[in-house]
């Protein structure tokens, strides 16, 4: 009888042991690092681990079509490097900037609907070769006082990087691109929403809206680590895209932010108020409609009320 006890206790002994293994293993492969990647954890800082971890354009057709939308002047060209270093996966673009190619963005030059890039940048959700289906969209939304003042300035010599003189600002031009920018900022939103409840077929008798994820360009300069966690969340649960070395890449990441600074276009304090009293009145109205529109459309916790902007005394 003894024995058998004690052969009871040492057989659930082995159970826990064996379930205890089982999650280990099971923890281990959702991680996805290796046992040299663990060591280097282990002893390492992450600014002093090596990074150089594989970029790649995929074959035809590999990937889907997922829109980066945003209003000119978004930092969409800033968070494409992001996407690339978290992904490992070069974006795509409708421009063909010979520019952007020359700076380290390699999918820019190809056709955005071939499936080589895992997203392809523009400013139009409507253009023709979105007409086709696509997989999924990624919206970036930023203040659109600063995003028009940053793309006026890209336009008069500033380029994606570059800085320009307040002279310009006082241009009658200036007040014709403003006006068309902040509207156009609202119309973009409504644009991409209507996309977005566009149903996408799964199989005969299944569908979906046409996955969206929104992003607060404020939110990517606060925090750009836990921005892109999010995209991959976003990208992982629509099953539109897994990143096998998420673990790796990620703790990586703020090391490759350094190199992504090029493309972020630092900012200065204005020595006066670009916008005038209307508007200023047009922005903010603005402001107020989409605010509205995201907590209709069920994006109640998107915070933009905070880009409105102060009327001039």
């Amino acid at each position: 009888m003894i024995l058998l006890e004690r052969k009871k206790r040492c057989n659930i002994k082995i159970l826990y042991c064996v379930l205890f293994l089982s999650f280990a293993i099971c923890i281990f492969t959702a991680l996805a690092i290796n046992k040299d990647d663990l060591k280097k954890y282990g002893t390492i800082r992450i600014e002093e681990m090596n990074c150089q971890l594989q970029k790649k354009l995929g074959e035809k057709d590999e990937f889907g079509i997922i829109p980066l939308i945003s209003l000119p002047g978004s930092g969409n060209t800033w968070t494409r490097t992001l996407l690339k270093e978290t992904t490992g996966i070069y974006t795509g673009s409708v421009y063909n900037d010979t520019n952007l190619f020359k700076n380290g963005l390699l999918g820019e030059l190809t056709d955005p609907t071939d499936g080589q890039t895992l997203f392809q940048k523009s400013h139009d959700i409507k253009i023709h070769c979105f007409s086709s289906k696509i997989n999924g969209i990624l919206l970036i939304i930023r203040n659109p006082f600063d995003a028009t003042v940053a793309e006026w300035k890209r336009q008069n010599g500033g380029g994606h990087t570059g800085q320009v003189n307040e002279e310009i600002f006082k241009r009658t031009t200036w007040y014709v691109m403003a006006n068309n920018s902040l509207k156009r900022w609202v119309n973009l939103t409504k644009m991409v929403f209507q996309k977005h409840k566009v149903k996408i077929y799964l199989s005969f008798n299944n569908s979906q809206k046409t996955p969206l994820h929104v992003i607060l360009y404020e939110d990517i300069v606060r925090d750009a680590t836990s921005e892109m966690k999010k995209v991959l969340d976003f990208m992982e649960h629509e099953n539109l895209f897994l990143v096998k070395d998420r673990i790796l890449r990620l703790g990586c990441f703020k090391k490759a932010l350094n190199e992504t600074q090029k493309f972020h276009r630092p900012r200065r304090p204005p020595s006066f108020e670009y916008f005038s009293n209307d508007l200023i009145d047009l922005g903010n109205k603005n402001i107020e409609e989409v605010l509205l529109f995201l907590i209709e459309n069920n994006y109640p916790l998107i915070d933009i009320i905070k880009y409105k902007r102060n009327r001039k005394v």
